[in-house]
C-alpha cells in the first residue's frame, strides 16, 4: 500500500451549459496545484466575413471565456480573472510559449470553418517561485470548491460577426492535478501548510494625459503582493486593439512607471526598461527579427503588456507585506492619453492564508 505523497491526475468534469456565468463543483480533500481546462468550439463564417479580431491573432481564441473564478466553500474567491489577460502571464512564465492549441488562429476569410481546441492551465502552486511547492490549494477539510466560468459569443471574438458567421459545438472539459496522502504535519511535528496564489485584476479607465495616472493597488490588505501584469487596451472601433502606441511611446520621458506607498518606492522604471527586464527575465529569444517567438512564429512580447516581478529570484520574503505598509500601495503612470477608448488592466499576483471559517 502506498504510504508517500503522490499525484493524481484527475478528470474533473465537462460543463453542462456553455452561457453566461456556469459553475463545476471540484473535488476537495487534497491539495490542488492546478486545473487544465480544454475549450473547444467551431467557427463557420459563410458568405459574409467577420471583420475585426478582438485582441488580435494571438489572443483571439480565447476571448470565448470572459472570466474564471475560483472560490472555496462559498467564503473566498481565491481567483478572480479575464482568462488573456492570465494567458499574457502564462506565455511570460513558461518562457514565451504559448498555451497549447493557441498557435492556430480562426480564419476570418467567407465560407470557412475553424475548428479551436485549446487547453488553458491554471497554476495553483508557485510556478515562478524558488519553492513551487509554497503554494497550493489545500482542500483538506474544505467542504466544497467550484470553478466558475463565464461564457462570451461571437461579439467577443470579432468586431463585427457578420450576418452568416455562427458559433457552434462549445465544450469545455476539465482536469485537475492533485497531491494526495499529505500529512498533516512534517517530521518535526510542524504543521504542513500550504499557501494561496491569488490572482486579481484591476480595471480603470484612462480619459486624458496624465503625468502621474494613479492606480491604488493595494489598501494594506494584507496580502504578499510578488507581481503586476499592466495592460493597455485600446477600443478602436469596437475592436480591442491592446495597444499602447500613443500611450507610453510620447515624448522624453513618458511611460514612466512608480510603484510606491507614501514616501518608499518599490519601482521607479521607463517602459522600455521593462520590457527590457521582462525580455531578459522571461524569454528565449528566437532568431526571428530579433523579437522572442513561439516555435510557430507567433509573437510573445505582447505588445501593450508591462510585466513586473516584485520579487528577487522568486523568492517570497522579497515581496511587498501590503500589511506592513504606511499608506496605500499605488502605481502611477506617465501617460500620454490622445483619444479614443483606452483602459489599463492591472492583474496582481499576490500570496496570503487560505480565508475559510468552519
Amino acid at each position: 500500500m502506498i504510504t508517500n505523497q503522490f499525484k493524481l491526475v484527475d478528470r474533473l468534469g465537462t460543463f453542462a451549459q456553455t452561457v453566461g456565468r456556469q459553475p463545476l463543483n471540484l473535488d476537495v480533500g487534497a491539495v490542488l496545484t492546478d486545473l487544465y481546462l480544454r475549450l473547444r468550439y467551431t467557427i463557420t463564417t459563410g458568405a459574409n466575413a467577420p471583420i475585426g479580431r478582438q485582441f488580435g491573432q494571438f489572443l483571439q481564441t480565447i476571448q470565448l471565456l470572459k472570466r474564471i473564478e475560483i472560490m472555496i466553500n462559498g467564503q473566498d474567491t481565491v481567483w478572480n480573472i479575464q482568462p488573456w489577460l492570465y494567458a499574457c502571464r502564462l506565455t511570460m512564465e513558461r518562457h514565451g510559449t504559448l498555451i497549447y492549441g493557441m498557435e492556430n488562429s480562426i480564419n476570418m476569410t467567407a465560407n470557412q470553418t475553424t475548428n479551436v481546441d485549446l487547453t488553458l492551465p491554471l497554476h495553483f502552486d508557485l510556478i515562478r517561485g524558488r519553492k513551487r511547492n509554497d503554494c497550493g490549494l489545500d482542500l483538506r477539510g474544505i467542504r466544497a470548491a467550484q470553478l466558475y466560468v463565464t461564457f462570451g459569443g461571437l461579439n467577443d471574438l470579432f468586431g463585427t460577426p457578420g450576418a452568416t458567421v455562427t458559433l457552434s459545438n462549445v465544450q469545455l472539459d476539465v482536469e485537475g492535478a492533485y497531491m494526495e496522502q499529505v500529512p498533516a504535519k512534517d517530521r518535526r511535528g510542524n504543521p504542513i501548510i500550504f499557501a494561496v496564489r491569488q490572482l486579481d485584476e484591476i480595471n480603470i479607465p484612462i480619459q486624458g494625459a496624465n503625468n502621474q495616472f494613479t492606480v491604488d493597488i493595494d489598501q494594506r490588505t494584507g496580502v504578499n503582493l510578488i507581481s503586476l501584469d499592466a495592460y493597455f487596451d485600446t477600443v478602436t472601433g469596437g475592436v480591442h486593439a491592446g495597444d499602447d502606441s500613443g500611450l507610453l511611446n510620447g515624448t522624453t520621458f513618458q511611460g514612466d512607471f512608480k510603484l510606491k506607498s507614501g514616501g518608499t518606492y518599490f519601482e521607479i522604471s521607463q517602459a522600455n526598461f521593462v520590457k527590457a527586464r521582462a525580455r531578459d527575465e522571461y524569454f528565449n529569444v528566437n532568431a526571428v527579427n530579433g523579437q522572442p517567438t513561439d516555435p510557430a512564429g507567433f509573437p510573445t512580447e505582447i505588445t501593450g503588456l508591462y510585466p513586473f516581478d516584485l520579487r528577487y529570484d522568486g523568492k517570497l520574503s522579497t515581496g511587498i507585506p501590503t500589511g506592513a505598509l504606511d499608506a496605500n500601495l499605488q502605481l502611477l503612470v506617465n501617460e500620454n492619453y490622445v483619444a479614443g477608448t483606452t483602459q489599463l488592466y492591472v492583474q496582481r499576483e499576490s500570496v496570503r492564508p487560505l480565508a475559510v471559517g468552519p
